[in-house]
């Protein structure tokens, strides 16, 4: 054990970032609070060694105190912790001596010499708590997510709170605007919440990141596929705040709600979920397992089920035949339409390629739209007509300003007829 006294190794601290393990009575002295951050990480440890099916390997990043490493290693982990500060080295190592039975070092490093070594599977999980700001001021942006990036094909998880460009200190300007774009190369990006440092009154958030399993403690499961879009005619019209996993028999739907209000994630995500909680009578609907939300985001667990969209069928010709289709349509948009539930835009186009009708004809009658003033839903349908303007054989309208309007949403610019 360390000759130095304890109180020694604290007082040669060049800060006190974290309470002091197992000495409650210095706990006064922390300029973090630690608790509410312990209780979402321990609640991913938890999780991720539910799947894994054992105790997990974990490394801290720039540890600090040693007070996240300890309470993980008393939770059954083994975990490896580094700091550049021998100071606080010097007191985790104390600390670890006086628990033996717990599967923990500390050593002085760097982080960018342990990544570059780092081999794959020699850890699950690794914390990266307020610490990669100091590497993107050092390097910049992209090296750091590249190194994230890098990191997240040889560990299962990480668990990152990240400092945010809206902070008034010196390093704040070298940040992304959204901190996720460090974390860009992921499959899964979560937030579990914010947190206050002494720093600032901004608010950090913690987030957990993996590309092998998607983490909403208490929840979790693997993923087996990740769609960063739910359909080839979204043309990334949500702006990367919808992602969708696969995951054995089930489907989650993560939503963000911290992006543009017009994008109506918040509202989609709840009416879905009502939807499937009490369906229109005679429509079948995947089983509801789970749905939650909190400030910054939502959540949606729900069956998967297995098969094509219609319109990919129609397009690649290899939908079933009409007589066999059409009546299946028939039933569903009925009990969406006693719902109030379909846009009725797209009804002739989607029954008439069903039906093998040889010509189709659009009528269009409004010639102008406030479209923020519209509903998601709507501005998506709209943009869908336009990729899907080229299958009718004409298009009618009443006004030469309807035409213009809507060929500048994206609809084909001839084979129109104006009937005032």
């Amino acid at each position: 054990m360390n000759s130095l006294s304890l109180e020694a190794l604290i007082a040669a601290l060049p800060e006190a970032y974290q309470p002091v393990y197992g000495h409650p009575e210095h706990d006064a002295g922390a300029q973090r609070g630690c608790a509410d951050r312990l209780q979402q990480i321990s609640a991913v440890y938890t999780a991720l060694s539910g799947q894994l099916g054992r105790p997990l390997r974990v490394l801290d990043l720039g540890c600090a105190q040693g007070y996240f490493s300890l309470q993980l290693a008393a939770l059954g982990a083994t975990v490896t912790g580094i700091d550049t500060d021998p100071a606080s080295i010097a007191l985790c190592q104390f600390l670890a001596a006086e628990q033996p039975t717990l599967a923990v070092e500390f050593r002085e490093q760097r982080i960018e010499a342990l990544l570059e070594a780092l081999q794959p599977d020699a850890f699950d999980l690794v914390l990266g708590l307020s610490v990669f700001h100091h590497l993107v001021h050092a390097e910049g942006a992209a090296p750091v997510q590249q190194r994230l990036a890098q990191l997240g094909s040889q560990v299962a998880a990480l668990v990152v709170e990240l400092a945010l460009a809206s902070e008034p200190l010196y390093w704040a300007a070298a940040l992304p605007e959204d901190p996720r774009e460090l974390l860009a190369d992921f499959a899964l990006v979560h937030e579990l919440s914010r947190h206050r440092t002494h720093l600032s009154a901004v608010e950090r958030p913690l987030l957990v990141a993996s590309n092998s399993h998607w983490l909403l403690p208490p929840l979790a499961g693997p993923i087996d596929e990740h769609l960063r879009e739910p359909h080839a005619y979204a043309q990334d019209h949500y702006r990367g705040s919808r992602h969708y996993y696969r995951s054995g028999e089930r489907l989650l739907k993560l939503y963000r709600y911290d992006v543009d209000p017009a994008l109506d994630n918040a509202g989609e995500l709840r009416r879905e979920a009502a939807l499937l909680r009490q369906p229109p009578p005679g429509l079948r609907t995947p089983r509801l397992d789970d749905m939650a939300e909190h400030e910054y985001g939502g959540w949606l667990l729900r069956e998967w089920l297995p098969g094509r969209l219609l319109s990919t069928s129609l397009e690649d010709g290899s939908a079933p035949p009409a007589e066999q289709v059409l009546p299946q349509v028939l039933a569903q948009l009925a009990s969406l339409q006693a719902a109030g539930l379909y846009h009725s835009d797209l009804l002739g186009l989607i029954l008439g390629k069903a039906a093998g009708v040889r010509h189709l004809c659009w009528n269009i009658r409004c010639s102008y739209m406030d479209l923020d003033r519209y509903h998601a839903t709507t501005r998506w349908t709209l943009r869908l007509c336009s990729l899907l303007s080229n299958f009718p054989d004409r298009i009618l309208t009443n006004s030469v300003e309807a035409r213009s309007f809507h060929v500048k949403l994206g609809y084909r610019s001839s084979g129109w007829n104006v009937i005032p």
